[in-house]
C-alpha cells in the first residue's frame, strides 16, 4: 500500500473493487479489501516507480533518526545481569579484525541481495543510505571477552532490510559478507529483530574503517563476529551453511549470556 503517499491526481470508486482506489500519475492503487492491499510496497520499489522519494517517505522514519532508541535492557530475555557472564567493560573500543582493513570507493561499491529471494538485487552506497533508518542505543559483547555499553549506532535495521528483498518462505538461514572475504552466518529467525542494524554511524559520527565503516552489522543479542564489518551483502539460505569463524571451532550460536564462545 502507498497510503502515506500524501498527494493524489484524482479519486474514485468502483464496486469491483470492493473499495476505494487513487489515481497517481495515471497509476491506480486500489484500497478497501481489494487483495493487493495485503502485500506492502517496499521502499526499494516504491523509489523505483516514483524517483522523488523525499515526496514518499513516511515521516515516521525521519523521527526515529532524530531520536535514540534504547536497547540495553534486551539482556532480559537471556540472563539476569546486562554483562555477560566472564565479559569485563572497557571504555576502549579494541580493533580486531580477520586480515586488516579493505579497500573500499563509494562509487563502485553495492549492497548484494542473493540466495532465496523473489529477486536478487544490488544497492549503491546512495541507495543503501536512502532507506530508512534508526538511532540505537546498544551494548556490544567482543567473544574475547570484554563488553563495551552504550554504543549509539545508526543504521538500517534488519527488518526493513528483509522487507525489501522479498524472501522466499523456505528461507532459514542467513550469510553475511564482507568486503575482506569474511561471513558469519545466524538463523533468520535470530536475527530477524529490529536490534540487529547495519550501521554506519557511531556516536553521531560516520563508521571509523577499523571497526568496520562504512558498514557494519552489530547484533547486540549475539557475540560481536557475528557482527560482519565492511559488509557488502547478504544471501538468505534455506539451509544452514557456516562462516569463516563457525568453521574454525566458533559457535555458531553465540549467546554472550550462555558464554557460547566455541563449539
Amino acid at each position: 500500500m502507498v497510503r502515506d503517499v500524501d498527494f493524489h491526481l484524482g479519486h474514485s470508486s468502483n464496486p469491483s473493487f470492493g473499495g476505494s482506489r487513487y489515481k497517481l500519475g495515471g497509476l491506480i492503487f486500489p484500497f478497501g479489501n481489494y487483495p493487493f492491499q495485503k502485500r506492502k510496497l517496499s521502499f526499494r520499489r516504491r523509489r523505483a516507480l516514483f524517483p522523488d522519494t523525499g515526496t514518499l517517505r513516511s515521516a515516521e522514519p525521519l523521527r526515529r533518526r532524530m531520536s535514540v532508541t534504547d536497547v540495553t535492557d534486551l539482556y532480559r530475555e537471556f540472563g539476569e545481569e546486562r554483562l555477560p557472564p566472564g565479559q569485563t567493560e572497557t571504555s576502549a573500543f579494541p580493533v580486531l579484525d580477520k586480515s586488516g582493513t579493505p579497500d573500499w570507493d563509494p562509487e563502485t561499491w553495492s549492497f548484494s541481495v542473493r540466495g532465496a529471494v523473489a529477486e536478487e538485487f544490488d544497492l549503491s552506497w546512495e541507495a543503501f543510505r536512502e532507506l530508512p533508518s534508526e538511532t540505537q542505543r546498544q551494548d556490544f559483547h567482543c567473544v574475547t571477552g570484554w563488553s563495551k555499553l552504550d554504543c549509539e549506532f545508526t543504521g538500517v535495521t534488519f527488518p526493513t532490510l528483509l522487507e525489501e528483498a522479498d524472501v522466499d518462505a523456505d528461507a532459514v538461514h542467513v550469510m553475511f559478507h564482507g568486503l575482506d572475504g569474511y561471513t558469519t552466518d545466524l538463523p533468520l529467525d535470530v536475527v530477524n529483530r529490529r536490534e540487529v542494524l547495519f550501521a554506519w554511524d557511531y556516536d553521531g559520527e560516520p563508521l571509523p574503517r577499523e571497526h568496520g565503516g562504512p558498514l557494519r552489522v552489530v547484533t547486540p543479542h549475539r557475540y560481536a563476529y557475528k557482527g560482519a564489518k565492511w559488509v557488502d551483502g547478504v544471501t538468505f539460505l534455506t539451509e544452514r551453511e557456516r562462516g569463516y569463524w563457525e568453521k574454525r571451532g566458533y559457535s555458531v550460536s553465540a549467546n554472550p549470556w550462555a558464554e557460547e564462545r566455541y563449539s
